[in-house]
């Protein structure tokens, strides 16, 4: 048999086959031109590195390099849609989606100088891009790479175990952080940002890290001052910062979605998209569903001062109000969130931008506080926010709301009412006389509007006459009353004392201030107990105690 002339005719059917697809693939193939430049001068950068990945995922990504005028070409291209990115060292890549026909596409990139992360860049010690070692506080950074390989149920749980972060779990996502110690169940101690936003719920300035509505996908760092950052940040800083950075849409584009579960009924969803809509304008939404089985009491499955059955109510002047008839006091351990988001992102020119993005978060689970635990239930959190950054000027406003929902304390029955709202201003400028001098300078205008119907701060103990007649009203700490002072926070909201009226103990005792003009004038104390107050009141005791011969002097072994 002559297998040469048996398969002769069928190579050369083959060859005319396969010459024919190649004209029409030819012939159907497009290209993608243009050219990489710097938006700072518009020169040409050279040796960029252009990708083309199908949006399809049909085809593997081509990738092409830029001669040295910026110039480059990816051609053999199928028509559809694809997304196009850029990368060049020192510079921020960009990615877009563009749809390409049949004839040649032209798209050019301008991209913005950034710092080559040689090491950790902080934005959060004194609201500019640093290193690290350049920063004006203790920082640590929590990475996007750390984030991305780690699962959490909540921000808190990334920075476990950074230096001087105290992280106390009081439930299955709820947890407590403060810096260098003294950490409390419902601590608000520390300033927490998302973006620059205080992200504290209003009127009872709680860190809940469950209602913040950033998704784990969204998130590029997180950053911790552990040291007083109160310069930048206000007085509600001294305690440290905490600062959620989330991602650009114009840098970390296209479409994440993300599934998990575990023990406690566990399960989470979340997702995340990104797009540019131009060269100018970029966006973002994402999402996230949560549900679980929160931990019981280890001994049983009820406080002892929880009782069976309650009835709900609300304080009134003349007594509790009674709300609905008794019900079965039982809790519910079952965890459920929703929360959104969106972003939108303009640039509106050289070194100008504008952020504009709001998100929701919906919440029911049981919350440990000072009075006991807490029945969360569909507990509403949302802010608004709007940002403008012009070189080294920084302006934003936010909005920060609150509902409680059917929220009530398991021991009482107390409804807790929250519809309150904290509405902020923000103008910030850094000022840089020479490269070894910078001067940052600006103004906070914070308003928190308190509508809880004496349900979270309460009909303080001390009465209102007594707060009237008092001549000066002396306190531990201002930053302390601010918080945790009831006795204070509740006249102060409604306008009958001012904070500007109110002085500290160091200074009453050190002399700077007269507690009384006269006998008659009255001094009222309200003391929250801080600890160096009690260190300096022991010293003192125990320094007279050994003048004067009194007590025994124990010995202090290790």
């Amino acid at each position: 048999m002559n297998l040469s002339k048996n398969w002769l005719p069928i190579f050369v059917a083959a060859a005319a086959v396969f010459y024919f697809l190649s004209i029409t693939t030819a012939t159907n193939a497009a290209t993608i031109s243009g050219q990489v430049s710097s938006q700072v001068d518009g020169s040409g950068l050279g040796r960029a590195t252009v990708t083309a990945l199908a949006v399809d995922g049909a085809t593997e990504a081509i990738s092409a390099k830029a001669d040295d005028n910026g110039n480059y070409s990816i051609s053999g291209l199928s028509t559809g849609d694809y997304l196009l990115t850029v990368t060049y060292v020192g510079f921020s890549s960009q990615t877009f989606t563009v749809t390409v026909g049949d004839s040649e596409l032209t798209h050019n990139f301008a991209l913005t100088p950034s710092l080559i992360n040689l090491q950790n860049i902080s934005v959060t010690a004194s609201r500019a891009e640093e290193k690290l070692v350049d920063a004006p506080a203790a920082v640590h950074v929590v990475s996007e790479e750390y984030i991305a390989s780690h699962t959490a149920l909540s921000p808190a749980d990334h920075v476990r175990g950074l230096p001087s972060v105290d992280v106390v779990s009081t439930g299955l996502n709820q947890a407590n952080v403060v810096v260098r110690g003294f950490n409390n169940i419902f601590s608000g101690a520390l300033m927490v940002m998302v973006d620059n936003r205080i992200a504290r719920v209003p009127s009872l300035r709680f860190n809940a890290y469950q209602f913040i509505p950033t998704t784990d996908e969204d998130i590029q760092s997180i950053e911790v001052v552990s040291g007083p950052g109160s310069a930048l940040y206000g007085p509600n800083a001294a305690a440290g910062v905490l600062h959620i950075i989330t991602k650009s849409p114009f840098s970390h584009q296209g479409t994440t979605v993300s599934v998990g579960g575990g023990e406690r009924e566990l399960f989470i969803g979340s997702f995340r998209h990104a797009s540019s809509l131009s060269e100018k304008v970029a966006f973002k939404i994402s999402g996230q569903y949560y549900q679980g089985l929160d931990w019981k009491l280890h001994f049983s499955e009820k406080d002892e001062f929880e009782p069976d059955s309650i009835q709900l109510f609300r304080p009134g002047p003349s007594g509790p109000q009674f709300v609905g008839s008794t019900i079965a006091n039982d809790r519910d351990y079952d965890i459920t969130k929703i929360s959104g988001e969106g972003r939108i992102d303009f640039l509106l020119g050289d070194n100008t931008s504008l952020i504009l993005n709001s998100g929701l978060n919906r919440s029911s689970n049981i919350e440990l506080t000072g009075l006991g635990a807490g029945q969360a239930i569909d507990w509403t959190y949302w802010y608004g926010q709007a940002r403008l950054r012009y070189k080294d000027l920084f302006v934003q406003t936010f909005v920060n709301a609150s509902d409680a929902g059917d929220t009530y304390l398991l021991r009482t029955g107390q409804l807790i009412v929250d519809r309150s709202k904290l509405l902020a201003g923000q103008i910030q400028h850094r000022y840089k006389p020479s490269d070894r001098m910078s001067l940052t300078y600006g103004l906070d205008l914070l308003f928190t509007r308190p509508e809880t119907d004496s349900t979270i701060n309460g009909r303080q103990e001390v009465d209102d006459n007594v707060i009237r007649k008092a001549n000066s009203i002396v306190v531990d700490s201002i930053e302390d009353a601010q918080v945790e002072a009831g006795d204070l926070l509740y006249p102060i909201e409604r306008g009958r004392v001012r904070w500007s009226q109110i002085r500290e103990l160091g200074d009453l005792v050190v002399g700077h201030i007269k507690s009384r003009n006269s006998a008659d004038d009255i001094t009222l104390f309200e003391s929250q107990g801080i600890a160096v107050s009690d260190v300096a009141a022991a010293a003192y005791v125990y320094k007279k105690a050994k003048e004067q011969g009194i007590g025994t002097e124990l010995p202090m072994t290790p």
